[in-house]
C-alpha cells in the first residue's frame, strides 16, 4: 500500500483513532482495525481520484467511490 495520505488527512485520522480510543472504550486490536481500514480506504481514494484529496470529499463521498473501494479488496 502506497499511504497516499495529505497531511490533513494523516491528521484527522489520528484524532478520530483517539477520540474512539478515549470516548468509546475500544479494544486496542479494533483500533488497529479501523486503523487499517480506514488508512487503506483514504489510500484508495487517493489513488483513485490521482492523488490526496484533502478533507472536504470525505465528508460525504460518492457511491461509486464507496462501491469501486469494496469491489477491489
Amino acid at each position: 500500500m502506497s499511504l497516499a495520505l495529505s497531511p490533513a488527512e494523516r491528521d484527522a485520522l489520528e484524532r478520530w483513532i483517539t477520540h474512539l480510543g478515549a470516548l468509546k472504550g475500544r479494544a486496542p486490536n479494533t483500533l488497529t482495525a479501523y486503523r487499517r481500514d480506514a488508512t487503506g480506504f483514504l489510500d484508495f481514494l487517493a489513488r483513485h481520484n490521482g492523488g490526496p484529496m484533502g478533507l472536504q470529499p470525505l465528508a460525504d463521498p460518492p457511491q461509486s467511490d464507496l462501491r469501486a473501494w469494496m469491489a477491489q479488496e
